[in-house]
């Protein structure tokens, strides 16, 4: 009985030692909705002019911001990795109003410095096509354009 606790206890120190890279999470603060399959992220925070996003309301005309930190797990290549990054913004009735397939498209051939590819910051401004007084999903999604890993970020937001 003593060694299978020990070997439970082992293994559940081993899974969180190695950073997640697999699993769905809520940020409470924020809405941020976190589902990750082969990357991992140390961090990763919505914040608007510098500071942490809480809540669902975004003015318009402002800037928010997704930042994820140390990420990992990106199939190397030398030094080097291969990041994607799309961005899609989505009306109440599923509709695509703003939509950017591939941010990093720079890296496809040649890749991103490994050290680069830890922290990304991908941003939003709010305004046209988005309309004062209605909602939104904010979807982002992070690759390995090598291996199969991702980390898709969504948020609804509402602009004021």
């Amino acid at each position: 009985m003593s060694a299978k606790i020990h070997l439970v206890a082992l293994l559940a120190i081993l899974a969180f030692s190695c950073g997640t890279r697999f699993g769905t999470r809520v940020d409470r603060l924020s809405g941020l909705l976190i589902t990750n399959y082969g990357l991992s992220y140390r961090s990763i925070g919505v914040y608007m002019e510098g500071v942490k996003l809480r809540g669902r309301e975004v003015g318009y005309g402002k800037e928010m911001a997704l930042h994820l930190a140390g990420v990992n797990g990106f199939i190397q290549v030398g030094e080097q990795v291969f990041p994607g990054a799309s961005l899609h913004v989505f009306d109440e009735k599923g509709n695509s109003v703003f939509s950017q397939n591939d941010l990093f498209s720079r890296y496809t051939l040649l890749g991103a410095d490994r050290t680069r590819a830890e922290d990304i910051l991908i941003t939003l401004t709010v305004g046209r096509p988005m309309e004062a007084g209605r909602e939104y999903l904010w979807r982002v999604r992070i690759w390995d354009k090598r291996g199969s890993g991702e980390i898709v970020c969504e948020k609804k937001f509402k602009v004021q």
